[in-house]
């Protein structure tokens, strides 16, 4: 085994199914990747504010987000199709997350890139395993497998290459990166297992199925031939893949529309099967868990239930879902109805168990492996995780499913196809196709194969009907099967003991078939096996054994055509395939040029953005011409709050100007009132070299104004903190904020300090507001304590006038001696004596006493009092709930 294992036509075929499966899975990789790519910069700024990458990148100083290349892109697209992991780090120094206390990971379900990842390597693996006769056991097993090991170091390198960059700033002497890396053990064993499976059919393929070009008509072929459970089960996944394909696209649709972002389509890559898995889960009775910090929400047919607020009504939607998988269920149970008509050794009920026992099994590895969305991430001693998953328990229900599809073809699902003569057609699918005896025998001959694959079967007994050949499905063109009479044999169908034309009696001789002793050399020196090598030295083919009786009849002679040679028939291939390609390329080109790369596209994707609230996308869009420091009003945290944003956005009219730009009227709803504006789009440079990058010219910002008292140094808009260094213009306690047209509910940051009420201003009507606040007792309070403290400092001077106070006594130093001050009386402020709008405050009413000596006329000293009432003044400034007070030197 190791020497055919190691042997150079073995290498060359892992390597080609290699190969293929990379280059399959970066094909569908490349277009999730316009999704972001058409995003622009913005999509950086929404990652770095996920918890602990904004915690590194705010320890950074000049920290900012970065634009990923198009490789990063590809890259990320291609881990999260396998499912991989990708995880928060920092490259620079002897930085880690570790230091920062920091992690993180997201994980999504398998997508298509996935999906192209297990069909590529099966196409490569079946097209050299068949050209170079490749058993399947155990040279073809072993194969797949470093097929899988080895894709996964692919993955892994082209991950550690391709890091995704987030932002970038120092950290002292240190220049460092955030970035999003795919590097993982999940990556890799993930990319193992989907390649592995692959590179394994293919293998499989190519020795059981050997009579096709490529691999997608050999599945085709062999799922047709296969009987019982194993038949049901691809029956089933087929049709059940393709309806509920069908419906995730329908559902993305509905999705990019009720966003208004037709840019989502594009996600489609990495959204799908995942969203025909969720809505096949939901239509049969299961149900989608939503788990985020230990808040459960569950959705299924029957509504949204919450541990908090209780059960909410399911869309209705979900129920046209479940008619039409009842509907397909019910016609997957009648296929295998016809199945059982012509092949009756597999129906009964010792059978029925294997389906769903099957289908169990299948759905926990799909539950647990393929189809889980999950992100974590710890901060100190923060920790969170969010998960959107298929319920667990959602096995028990498809394998009960399972089970009924088993119940009504065994029951009265026959009698029903027998019924319904005119619609033979849509079930004769569902029945056995019989393997030509030269795949059989190709099959013997490879040697170490793990079944027998019989050549001939006979129809039911008792059966009359349309047989089947081995050009054909049964019933193929003749009506559909009818009753015999009772007690009269049928032709084509074998009686026991009685032989009929076309079906070998077993143990004899069949043309085609290998006998008993023949070496593969041997067979192939005859002409029986397929065109493709048989392996050297392959054991002989074990003698011709009885197998269970498959429907079947003898074969058709086939009509008289000339056949084209092998040349003509790459050539014809080829040339299809050039002319397939140009046609999909072009329908494809004129498709993504007139919607996703589209000055109109560009426009609307602006307005989605601004509409809703995702003023980082907007950003990303259209530079909005204002200095960083001057944006706070133009980030995400600006457009929180119920109706702050516009709606009803859409473009009026469009006007093509004398230098290639674009003049779009549009119009938007804004607080109640249809409002009006227009858009410069022009064109600056390519997107992938073909398509125009149009770029907005005069972003849609506006301005508002804000005036506050000299007390209040900083404001909250929208819940943002803002003060004088965030405004474009400030004259006289005025601010001008630059924001995004909405509705701005402005007051002061919340104070102990001070009472005020919110004032809402819109860009569409009101646009400038002022603060109006009240002073609290505590301010007071704070202010009167200042007082107390500076008076007493004052009264501890010996001096007649002491500096900076506001009391003092007049007279010559020399008449005067051992002056000592007392504050009898402290002057009390209250909230009438404080201007939020200047920012001061004065009171009176205060009252120092003042105990000296004084020098007689004859130079005696006499001791002697007096008091003077003074005022103090002063002004303080506010910053939520720091309080900074200065008082007036007299």
């Amino acid at each position: 085994m190791f020497k055919e294992l190691f042997s150079a036509r073995s290498l060359q075929t892992a390597a080609i199914s290699l190969a293929f499966g990379l280059i399959g899975a970066m094909a569908l990789a490349l277009i999730g990747s316009i999704f972001f790519l058409s995003a622009g910069s913005s999509w950086a700024s929404k990652l770095s504010m996920v918890p602990g990458l904004s915690h590194m990148m705010s320890d950074a100083s000049g920290s900012g987000t970065v634009t990923p290349n198009f490789f990063q892109f590809l890259i990320l697209v291609m881990v999260l199709g396998v499912s991989g992991q990708l995880s928060p780090n920092i490259t620079g120094g002897n930085l880690s997350m570790s230091s920062f206390g920091v992690s993180g990971h997201l994980w999504m379900p398998v997508g298509l890139s996935g999906v192209a990842l297990v069909l590529g390597t099966a196409f490569g693996a079946y097209w050299f395993a068949r050209k170079f006769a490749i058993r399947f056991k155990w040279t073809g097993i072993v194969s797949s497998v470093i097929v899988g090991v080895v894709m996964g170091f692919v993955y892994l390198i082209l991950a550690a290459i391709f890091p995704l960059t987030l932002g970038a700033g120092s950290m002292g002497d240190i220049q460092a990166k955030a970035i999003l890396t795919g590097v993982s053990a999940r990556t890799y064993f993930m990319t193992l297992l989907l390649a592995a499976i692959g590179a394994f059919f293919g293998y499989l393929l190519a020795q059981y199925a050997s009579d096709s070009n490529n691999v997608f008509t050999a599945a085709w072929k062999w799922a047709h031939r296969t009987r019982g459970f194993v038949r049901t089960l691809l029956d089933a996944a087929f049709i059940y893949a393709v309806v509920f394909t069908v419906i995730g696209f329908i559902c993305l649709i509905m999705l990019s529309s009720s966003l208004h972002n037709g840019q989502m389509f594009m996600l489609f890559p990495i959204l799908l099967p995942y969203l025909s898995f969720l809505t096949f889960a939901l239509g049969s009775f299961g149900a989608v868990g939503i788990t985020a910090s230990g808040n459960i929400a569950n959705l299924s047919l029957f509504g949204i239930s919450n541990q908090y607020v209780g059960s909410i009504s399911a869309p209705w939607q979900l129920w046209l879902v479940f008619v039409v998988f009842l509907i397909t269920t019910f016609y997957i149970a009648l296929r295998a109805a016809a199945r059982n008509i012509y092949d009756p050794a597999y129906a009964g009920w010792q059978h029925s168990w294997k389906s769903p026992v099957a289908t169990l099994v299948i759905w926990l590895i799909v539950t647990f492996l393929f189809t889980s969305v999950t992100l974590g991430y710890t901060m100190q001693s923060d920790t969170s995780d969010v998960s959107l998953n298929i319920a667990a328990w959602y096995f028990l229900v498809a394998a009960v499913w399972s089970f009924l599809i088993e119940v009504v073809a065994l029951t009265f699902g026959p009698a029903m196809v027998l019924s319904m003569g005119g619609a033979w057609k849509l079930f004769v699918g569902g029945t056995v196709r019989p393997t030509p005896a030269e795949v059989t025998a190709y099959a013997a001959a490879c040697g170490a194969h793990f079944g027998r694959f019989p050549s001939q079967v006979a129809a039911a007994a008792g059966y009359t009907g349309p047989q089947q050949s081995f050009g054909g499905q049964p019933g193929a063109g003749t009506g559909a099967p009818t009753a015999p009479a009772a007690g009269i044999p049928v032709q084509g169908v074998p009686v026991q003991g009685v032989p009929v034309q076309g079906v070998p009696v077993p143990g004899a001789p069949v043309q085609g078939v290998p006998a008993a002793g023949t070496d593969a050399a041997a067979f192939q020196a005859q002409g029986g096996a397929p065109t493709v090598q048989v392996p050297a030295g392959a054991p002989a083919a074990p003698a011709a054994a009885p197998v269970a009786p498959v429907p079947v009849a003898a074969p058709a002679a086939p009509a008289a055509a000339k056949a084209m040679t092998p040349q003509q028939k790459k050539l014809a291939i080829i040339i299809s395939a050039i002319v397939g390609v140009l046609a999909l390329l072009g329908i494809a080109y004129a498709v993504v040029n007139s919607t996703v790369f589209s000055a109109d596209n560009t426009v609307k994707s602006y307005l989605s953005a601004i509409a809703s609230g995702d003023y980082d996308k907007a950003n990303g869009i259209s530079d909005p011409q204002v200095a960083n420091g001057k944006r706070t009003l133009l980030t995400n945290a600006a457009s929180k709050g119920d109706k702050t944003t516009i709606s009803n956005q859409r473009i009026i009219s469009a006007t093509d100007n004398a230098d290639g730009s674009r003049t779009m009227r549009i119009s938007y709803t804004l607080g109640g009132k249809s409002m009006t504006d227009t858009l410069t789009v022009a064109p600056n440079g390519s997107k992938f070299l073909i398509f125009k990058n149009w770029n907005i010219t005069t972003p849609l910002v506006k301005e508002i104004s804000v005036y506050a008292s000299p007390a209040i140094t900083n404001f909250t808009v929208n819940g943002v903190k803002v003060g004088a260094k965030n405004a474009t213009a400030s004259d006289s306690g005025t601010y001008t904020f630059n924001v995004y047209p909405g509705s701005y509910t402005v007051k002061p940051v919340t104070s102990k300090y001070l009472t005020a009420d919110s004032t809402t201003l819109t860009t569409s009507s009101e646009s400038s507001a002022s603060i109006s606040a009240e002073p609290t007792d505590a301010l007071a309070d704070e202010i009167n304590a200042k007082i107390k403290d500076k008076l007493d400092t004052c009264a501890k001077s010996t001096d007649a006038q002491p500096e900076g106070c506001p009391f003092s006594m007049y007279g010559s130093d020399d008449d005067y001696r051992n002056i000592a001050w007392n504050i009898t009386e402290y002057p009390t402020v209250t909230t009438d004596d404080l201007s939020i709008d200047s920012g001061s405050f004065y009171v009176y009413g205060g009252e120092a006493k003042v105990a000296y000596e004084y020098k007689n006329y004859d130079d005696s000293w006499e001791p002697t009092d007096s008091s003077t009432s003074f005022s103090i003044s002063g002004q303080f400034t506010l910053d939520g709930d720091k309080l900074d007070i200065t008082l007036d030197e007299d």
